[in-house]
């Protein structure tokens, strides 16, 4: 059994450490204010899948190159073909889901949160005007 001292003592741990933690963001959030910290966005799981089916095509395309100069044969040309129809395959589908995924309603993304900020100021002029009328 913890006795009342023991949880004050740890309440006040927490406290400590809730402080601290509180400091910790308002020194970060200073310092990009200030331009010294930068945030860097992890890029989407789609674009980094897109660029390892990118770099592997690329890989096997250098390796048919090298493999046809060195051998004089050029059967290595069925991998070519196979792999720039994955490839524009790859790229067309990424295309479609980035475009699917970056709009709202019909419209881009970005321009939907732009207008929400409007849309919810009109709507609190409009409660405003109403009780004020």
């Amino acid at each position: 059994m913890k006795t009342n001292k023991e949880y004050q003592r740890r309440l006040q741990e927490l406290d400590r450490m809730e402080r601290k933690i509180e400091l910790k963001k308002q020194v970060e959030d200073r310092e990009r204010e200030l331009g010294l910290r930068r945030t860097f966005k992890k890029p989407a799981w789609a674009k980094v899948m897109m660029i390892v089916m990118v770099l592997i095509c690329l890989e096997i395309i250098v390796y048919s190159e090298v493999a046809m100069w060195e051998r004089y044969d050029l059967s290595a040309l069925y991998a070519l073909v196979g792999v720039a129809a994955s490839l524009a395959a790859a790229i067309w589908a990424y295309c479609e889901k980035s475009k699917a995924e970056n709009t709202k309603g019909g419209i881009v993304y970005e321009k939907a949160m732009q207008e929400e900020p409007a849309q919810e100021l009109e709507t609190e002029n409009a409660d405003s005007e109403e009780t004020v009328g």
